[in-house]
């Protein structure tokens, strides 16, 4: 399966040039790829700026470092600047036939999400051992707080926002490890680039990993009425998060019991299982149409059809 990505880097520059900066939201064309922005959370005593992509798939990301190193040489930028006041923050989604996007609105689980922050740790620690804890500690910070059960979809200000309608966002993913190499601006956009691209394989594989074991899935359709069709679970797993993550147990733990490969649990036991299954089945339908609703899509049941 393959993701369509785009990204905001909020970031300062010493330029000989002064970069288009269009106003928060309403950003001016800087080239094929890039456009800038104002962001007033971003401070570094320079040319403040948050850069922003369109949107392109992983075999593209080469063409989107292509046109960054554009906008170095033609604006003679002498120095990146990072600090703990910029983020680096990554919006993916599923882009089907007709131009259909799928949001993967409030079905990604935690579990998934833990496994996809696990996964960049460990890369970050390993390539860059010696400011990996610059990292760690701008991951959670008050605009990217840990998503937990408890938070789920709560509103934009958490690790992955769901409330985006361009896509998931991955709020937490940042690039303070690498604010050393900002005074040599080659060396730092090709560590950066190496990044993205460690951070978008990690999601496309996960995501399609998950789909795969029946985690991840939507099922939507657009306001004219174009069917879509996109992650529907091969064989639906236990959905009812709090009691599964907050124990810290797989959810193919549940869905083995309910297979009936645990003989030994008892038919009261899985019946439990079963009713906390339907019990949160409706209670994220439910969530899902709101959300949904507020986004401009309508939910479609399965077994409406």
């Amino acid at each position: 399966m393959k993701l369509t990505f785009g990204l905001e880097l909020e970031i300062g520059i010493l330029a000989g040039r002064t970069l288009p900066i269009g106003c928060y939201h309403d950003p001016e064309y800087i080239n094929r790829h890039w456009t800038g922005e104002e962001d007033s959370t971003v401070y570094s005593g320079e040319q403040d700026i948050e850069l922003v992509t369109n949107t392109f798939t992983l075999e593209e990301l080469e063409e989107v470092k292509s046109d960054f190193k554009d906008i170095y040489q033609n604006y003679d930028i002498r120095k990146f600047l990072m600090n703990k006041s910029m983020g680096a923050h990554i919006h993916f989604s599923h882009l089907k036939e007709n131009n259909i996007i799928d949001h993967f609105y409030l079905n990604i689980p935690t579990v998934t999400i833990r496994s996809i922050r696990k996964q960049i740790f460990n890369y970050v620690e390993k390539s860059y051992p010696e400011t990996f804890s610059l990292f760690s500690k701008q991951y959670f910070r008050s605009f990217a707080k840990e998503t937990t059960n408890k938070n789920y979809g709560k509103d934009k200000y958490y690790e992955f926002n769901f409330t985006s309608s361009m896509g998931t966002e991955w709020r937490s993913f940042n690039l303070l490890h690498l604010h050393k190499l900002g005074d040599k601006p080659k060396a730092f956009i090709d560590k950066m680039f190496d990044n993205y691209r460690e951070a978008l394989m990690i999601l496309e594989n996960t995501i399609t990993k998950e789909l795969k074991r029946g985690r991840v899935f939507t099922k939507t359709i657009n306001p004219k009425g174009v069917k879509e069709d996109s992650f529907i679970p091969i064989k639906k797993t236990v959905e009812d998060m709090k009691k599964v993550n907050d124990q810290s147990v797989g959810l193919d733990w549940g869905t083995n019991i309910l297979n009936g490969q645990y003989p030994n649990r008892s038919d009261s036991f899985r019946g439990g299982l079963e009713e906390a299954r339907r019990r949160a089945d409706t209670a994220r339908a439910e969530e899902r149409r709101r959300v949904e609703a507020e986004r401009g899509f309508y939910h479609v049941d399965l077994a409406e059809e």
